[in-house]
């Protein structure tokens, strides 16, 4: 059983076969906390992203908000996008889910498999991924990362501002 949490009519419109609808519960739209307690009575939650090349750029530097309640379900995480996505960079550093990146279906079936049919790799992706959401995604680290990269970059636009003032100083002694 699929369970599709968001806005059905891409999915249904998508769907050739009428029998396959009934496999698949559509929740609706839900608050983030329920969303998560919902994702937490699945086996696996599955991350789509772009494979079209005409979107590379948004792969590349966006992270999908939805990963993060995916981690915070506390089940294991299969994404399912290019290699040079973003979510795969951070699932790849963080070991915190199943990588394919392939359109194959011969591939997607063998990734569910390696995370249903090893009960061993399916605890630690489930460990892993909290530990990810933890470390990374909660608010307090989110703002904390948020703070520290304006504090950076106040520090470059400093020091730019002080090389420049330096600069433009040396150049009025020297003429």
């Amino acid at each position: 059983r699929i369970r599709h949490i968001g806005d059905p009519r891409p999915i249904v419109s998508n769907l050739t076969d009428e029998n396959l609808t009934y496999r698949i519960e559509f929740c609706g739209w839900h608050s983030q906390a329920e969303t998560i307690r919902l994702l937490s009575e699945t086996d696996i939650v599955y991350c789509p992203y772009w494979f079209d090349p005409r979107y590379e750029n948004e792969a590349r530097l966006s992270f999908p908000s939805k990963l993060t309640t995916y981690f915070a379900s506390g089940r294991p995480v299969l994404f399912h996008g290019p290699p040079y996505a973003s979510p795969a960079k951070f699932i790849e550093k963080t070991r915190a889910g199943i990588c394919c990146y392939s359109l194959r279906y011969e591939e997607i079936i063998a990734s569910l498999g390696h995370i249903v049919e090893n009960p061993a790799i399916y605890k630690d992706l489930t460990s892993k991924g909290r530990e990810a959401f933890l470390t990374y995604l909660t608010l307090d680290n989110l703002k904390q990362n948020f703070l520290e990269f304006i504090h950076c970059a106040d520090e470059g636009e400093e020091h730019e501002m002080n090389r420049t003032s330096k600069s433009r100083a040396g150049s009025l002694h020297d003429g």
